[in-house]
């Protein structure tokens, strides 16, 4: 009949069949291999359990420095000496920051400032204006499809592509540079690039064209 048998090294007790009494096995909880032995000889040759590894020291964790206090204008020197203070609370900001992150006031764009670099993408000012890429587009489309018209109309169409023309490139132009300053909406950059560079396409088309229709009529008439 099956019999409980011990593990020596452990005392894990299997139950196991008689045939295997006399035969060498496995422990299941330590992988330790033992010869299987009756019951009550089992229990003289216990032994002593496996000692129990060391767990590796770990070595205590670096304080952390507190962080320095004080007035932001006090003695202590700048980290950087280059970048304006805050109006509100005179806390250094960088150059195209929208709000102060000391006290939070909101800060002014310097118009005049030729290194003000592109804002991220991602942040988007409160007051900016919404972009007018579609309507530029539509403008500059125009403009292109008039000036290839000059083509076929003796040069008539210019009437419409040259005012039509500028007035798309000088607004594309506006609203680029508020897309840079963050002005501007940046999501209509794409279209509004779109169409001026259409706007000077039909511009330079129709001035050429129409430049070829006053050669052809001035080489009729002269002599």
């Amino acid at each position: 009949m099956p019999q409980f048998i011990a593990c020596p090294a452990c005392g894990c007790r299997v139950q196991m069949a008689e045939s295997v009494i006399g035969k060498s096995v496995r422990c299941i909880a330590c992988d330790h291999r033992f010869i299987v032995s009756a019951p009550a000889e089992a229990e003289t040759q216990r032994v002593d359990p496996l000692p129990a590894r060391e767990r590796p020291s770990v070595p205590p964790a670096r304080p952390i420095p507190p962080l320095p206090s004080g007035d932001p204008d006090d003695d202590r020197p700048p980290r950087d000496a280059d970048l304006p203070c805050c109006p509100a609370c005179g806390w250094r900001v960088a150059w195209e920051a929208l709000r102060c992150g000391h006290c939070g006031a909101e800060l002014e764009v310097d118009p005049g400032y030729d290194r003000f670099r592109r804002r991220p993408a991602g942040r988007v000012r409160r007051d900016c204006v919404p972009h007018r890429g579609q309507l530029l587009s539509g403008m500059g489309n125009v403009t292109l499809i008039v000036g290839g018209l000059t083509l076929c109309m003796f040069g008539v169409p210019l009437l419409v592509a040259l005012p039509l023309g500028i007035t798309t490139w000088v607004m594309a132009a506006g609203d680029l540079q508020k897309m840079h300053t963050g002005e501007m909406e940046e999501q209509g950059r794409g279209q509004t690039e779109g169409a001026r560079t259409a706007a000077v396409f039909g511009v330079v088309l129709s001035l050429f064209f129409t430049a070829g229709w006053g050669l052809m009529l001035l080489s009729r008439f002269l002599p």
